[in-house]
């Protein structure tokens, strides 16, 4: 590959430097703590905030409820403030119709949900759009239609009217929307904030965040640590090693908080700390890329650990990541990453039309010495490097990038392996960039569902990776790292979220319903940032 990387902002770019090089990492300090925001547009939040007037409850005192009392009180309060503002609301004229964009968001989610064989959240979803919204799916026919006379095909998505006729009905006389039945008019309905905050807490219970103290940024470590402690057999293997290595030791400490809290029964677990491994990182001979109190690459970090762990007897657990690659004119070299740029990975599966795993094995190749192989059996965890033009990069190469990842690979298929033999592996993590902070999308291996670490917060996505992509387009996360685990191992277990209360349901239904609130500004105007 030609282009590895430069680290900016936090986050592995393309640049013209060769694959061995490093670089040293160049960042940017960061905001503060994310504030809570929607990204719905602006005629969908004002449909929400219909009655403005009748809701007094401001995020502000939403958040000061929440971190005061314990959830469920101030679920209750929320649900009091939802009754009353529906009070209000249902005395309010007609609400203004979903505009365009937002019935195609809640038609092609619906037909995602039949595609990935969740039909009674589909069925459930579409009996809410109709009566909050107007919107009539009909899933037999292929067709809909809201209550302003806008009609078209369900799948592929197309709208026959984008504005409603005199009449009412839209679209040419005798078009086939007119063979559904007229949806009743929509009154606006307020989103049950509770609901959301149930959502989030039901991901808290049994799994521990990691402290991100404001000024010290750790958020680059704290992500590489939850994806770590997460492969069971490399946890494992570290517990089990000897050895005074500060690193090794600072790991060992930080691992063991993180069991113990994870394993408290009848309270809330608690946040561990990394202060101890980020000190050891710093006073390594790689410690200029990781000094204390700046902001540093995710990548970068992770291979520093696993080199260091190599080096000082933790071998067994290295074992888990590295493998030898061996190309044909002799020469080999151990990695523990495979990089590969986003912007090759989208040319070559567009122009050559092929699958996620081949585009992977055609962009990672040398053309100079034909395709590198491996000498041995894959690892047992490949971690998949993505690097990027842009920390910002456009909507539609994310959503493109997002779209095109598989859940299942062959590493056989992009490494290589001995006598060709099959190496299904299965994605389990994903350490995401967005706004300079990361956070970590991991699948918890008893239960199957994937939960989202964020320094100290930690809520559950969904139990699908359907549910994983949805929140990645939703909130505009790079995927930076993905670690695939050989799946020759025990299966996940099978546990199944709370029907209708995936991430990709909530968000598709409060879009609907007109987001949550405006995030709060920065006393510039600007939208306030998180900060690693």
């Amino acid at each position: 590959m030609a282009r590895i990387c430069s680290s900016v902002g936090g986050l592995r770019l393309a640049s013209s430097k060769s694959p061995r090089s490093r670089c040293t990492s160049c960042c940017a300090p960061m905001s503060s703590r994310r504030a809570l925001s929607a990204s719905f547009s602006k005629a969908a939040r004002s449909s929400f905030a219909a009655s403005a007037s009748e809701r007094s409850l401001s995020i502000s005192a939403l958040e000061a409820a929440a971190t005061a009392a314990a959830v469920a009180e101030s679920a209750s309060l929320l649900d009091a403030a939802a009754a009353a503002s529906g009070a209000a609301a249902a005395e309010a004229p007609p609400a203004t119709q979903l505009p365009d964009d937002k019935v195609q968001v809640v038609v092609e989610h619906i037909v995602t949900l039949v595609r990935a064989g969740q039909r009674d959240q589909a069925e459930q979803l579409i009996a809410e759009v109709k009566s909050q919204c107007g919107l009539y799916v009909d899933l037999q026919q292929q067709r809909w239609q809201t209550a302003d006379g806008r009609a078209g095909a369900v799948e592929p998505f197309t709208m026959s009217s984008s504005r409603p006729s005199a009449n009412g009905c839209g679209g040419a006389p005798g078009a086939e929307a007119s063979e559904l039945p007229n949806p009743s008019a929509a009154r606006p309905q307020p989103v049950s904030l509770a609901s959301v905050m149930r959502e989030q807490e039901r991901g808290k219970g049994g799994a521990a965040g990691i402290l991100n103290p404001r000024g010290e940024f750790n958020c680059f470590l704290s992500v590489v640590v939850q994806a770590l402690w997460h492969v069971r057999d490399f946890r494992d293997a570290v517990m089990a090693s000897e050895g005074d290595d500060t690193i090794l030791c600072a790991l060992q400490e930080t691992f063991a908080g993180l069991t113990a809290a994870n394993g408290a029964a009848g309270a809330p677990p608690q946040p561990v700390s990394v202060e101890s491994l980020r000190v050891a990182l710093s006073a390594t001979d790689a410690g200029a890329r990781f000094r204390l109190g700046d902001m540093a690459d995710a990548a970068e970090a992770f291979e520093a650990l696993l080199e260091r762990l190599r080096d000082c007897g933790a071998g067994r657990a290295v074992g888990q990541f590295e493998y030898d690659m061996h190309d044909s004119v002799g020469g080999s070299y151990p990695q523990f990453v495979l990089y590969a740029n986003v912007d090759d990975i989208i040319t070559t599966a567009n122009l050559q039309r092929v699958p996620f795993e081949s585009a992977l094995r055609l962009v990672t190749s040398d053309s100079a010495v034909g395709n590198r192989k491996t000498g041995q059996s894959p690892p047992s965890v490949l971690t998949l490097g993505l690097v990027w033009a842009s920390s910002r990069p456009p909507k539609e190469q994310l959503s493109h990038m997002l779209d095109l990842i598989d859940e299942r690979l062959d590493l056989a298929k992009v490494i290589g392996a001995p006598d060709g033999a099959s190496a299904p592996a299965q994605l389990v993590g994903l350490v995401c960039y967005q706004a300079s902070h990361y956070c970590a999308i991991v699948r918890d291996e008893e239960s199957g569902t994937w939960r989202q670490f964020d320094d100290t917060a930690v809520t559950v996505v969904g139990e699908s990776w359907l549910d994983v992509r949805f929140k990645c387009h939703s909130s505009r996360y790079q995927p930076a790292l993905a670690l695939y685990q050989n799946t020759r191992e025990p299966a996940f277990g099978g546990g199944a979220a709370e029907a209708g209360g995936t991430w990709a349901n909530m968000a598709t239904r409060c879009a609907a319903r007109g987001g949550i609130t405006e995030p709060s500004r920065t006393p510039s105007g600007g939208v306030a940032a998180a900060g690693g």
